[in-house]
């Protein structure tokens, strides 16, 4: 009998030792994946910081460049529209300029038309001529009519005469360097120098 009860106590330790064992190696095990944890953790953590340190940096310069690019496209808008705007007086004399290049430019096609006679040619410059001179000739004798009524009459007259006389000269200069810039530009000469332009009124009063 007390060898069986021996035998009994022996079997519950041995299998209460095998169970202690096991839960032991549990529990290691346990503290093996809480460590695991613990590094991935820690990982993981210096990922975040690491990821959210370079999104701040990005949006830093994401914002810098931002402020800075509006303000010069701003600028250059401003600069188009501002070369955009027409100037008048080079409208009037772009459109002037036309006109005188195209009456000049049909003198010399009709110069090197076989069938127009020499008195037809000679009839067409003469009208051409005359119109386009016709302005300077006008301003000229009304002031002259001025001049002659403010002998008789008052001084105002006088003044008025010499303005108009004033203005007649300046529209036949701007009449004649359009002249002479139509001749040299029909010569291939585009960067004119002074002896160009004197070859050039040769050319015109022959």
């Amino acid at each position: 009998m007390k060898e069986k009860a021996l035998s009994a106590r022996t079997t519950i330790a041995l299998e209460y030792q095998k169970r202690l064992h096991e839960a032991v190696e549990k529990i290691n095990m346990v503290k093996e994946k809480l460590k695991k944890q613990k590094i991935m953790n820690a990982e993981v953590f210096k990922m975040v910081v690491h990821q959210k340190a370079s999104e701040e940096i990005r949006d830093s310069i994401k914002r810098k460049y931002n402020a800075v690019e509006p303000s010069a496209l701003d600028s250059m808008k401003h600069i188009t529209k501002k070369e955009k705007v027409p100037n008048p007086v080079g409208v009037k004399d772009s459109k002037i300029e036309r006109k005188i290049f195209k009456a000049y430019c049909h003198i010399d096609e009709c110069e090197r038309n076989p069938r127009i006679s020499k008195k037809q040619f000679t009839l067409l410059k003469i009208r051409i001529y005359g119109t386009i001179l016709a302005l300077p000739f006008v301003i000229v004798l009304t002031a002259l009519g001025l001049c002659a009524a403010g002998f008789a009459l008052s001084e105002t007259y006088h003044f008025c005469s010499l303005g108009l006389c004033a203005v007649s000269f300046i529209t036949f200069l701007y009449i004649l360097v359009k002249v002479l810039k139509y001749d040299l530009r029909s010569n291939g000469i585009y960067k004119p120098r002074f002896m160009d332009y004197v070859r050039s009124f040769r050319r015109c009063i022959k």
